[in-house]
């Protein structure tokens, strides 16, 4: 096999694996659904008290949903770099105390920030203060 052969070869095997992972990532990435839709947040403060609230939504994510609630949180930066800073009236610290609001759906913490977290109807999540043990 010529050296033109095998250059050939490993481009389009290099074009296979790369389709195969663009096809993996469409077909994996979490998908929000457009239109009304109605989710569970349950808020749990620093002092065990818990807040159940039922958001109707138009957004596609959590963060919207989220904020379309006036007053319900406070937070700093944009997009994928929103950090929530507040829930229902009572901040995390960081700095105080290494505290922050852990978002978990079904109780499962999420891999990704109220941002990317695409939601659906009839969901669940979770808003929990938290100091962390770091």
């Amino acid at each position: 096999m010529s050296k033109k052969t095998k250059i050939i070869i490993a481009a389009l095997l290099l074009l296979v694996l790369v389709a195969a992972a663009v096809f993996f990532y469409v077909h994996n990435t979490q998908q929000g659904v457009a239109g009304a839709k109605t989710i569970t947040v349950v808020v749990t403060h620093a002092d065990g008290s818990t807040k159940e609230l039922t958001l109707k939504t138009g957004s596609e994510n959590l963060l919207g949903a989220l904020q379309e609630q006036a007053g319900l949180i406070e937070g700093e930066g944009e997009g994928s770099m929103f950090f929530i800073t507040a829930v229902d009236g009572e901040t995390a610290s960081w700095d105080a105390d290494q505290a922050f609001w852990a978002i978990t759906k079904d109780g499962v913490m999420l891999e990704t920030g109220a941002h990317d977290t695409m939601i659906q109807d009839g969901e669940h999540y979770e808003l929990t203060y938290t100091v962390s043990n770091w």
